[in-house]
């Protein structure tokens, strides 16, 4: 594909991302608010769970590096990311996030998250 061509594609692909991710922002939460209006009880999984799901990905995750050689290379890149990016929203989202939540007023709409709010903090 011409180079042209190729940009045009880039820059399609992520114009359509950030309206995907916008359009997602605005719809979600009013959903959530009427799931929970008609009674639906939302609960997290347990940290137990989910370091046994995060084991078993990494497991995969492994196992196809050794295998596959374009995963290799994917995967190592994704991983330096994925810790730089962890620093960063430790060191700064997370931070502001423990801030302000609190802050705001529960409603039915936020019981769940207070109750993870008081189970990870």
């Amino acid at each position: 594909m011409p180079k042209e061509y190729q940009e045009i594609v880039r820059a399609v692909a992520a114009d359509a991302n950030v309206n995907m991710m916008a359009h997602y922002d605005f719809v979600n939460p009013p959903a959530l608010k009427s799931l929970l209006s008609k009674g639906v009880h939302l609960e997290s999984f347990s940290n137990e769970m989910l370091k046994a799901a995060q084991t078993q990905a990494f497991d995969i995750f492994e196992g196809l590096r050794d295998t596959n050689a374009s995963w290799k290379k994917v995967y190592a890149s994704w991983k330096k990311f994925r810790g730089d990016q962890y620093a960063w929203f430790a060191a700064n989202e997370l931070v502001y996030d423990q801030f302000a939540f609190p802050q705001v007023p529960l409603s039915s709409l936020w019981t769940f998250f207070a109750r993870w709010r008081s189970r990870v903090a």
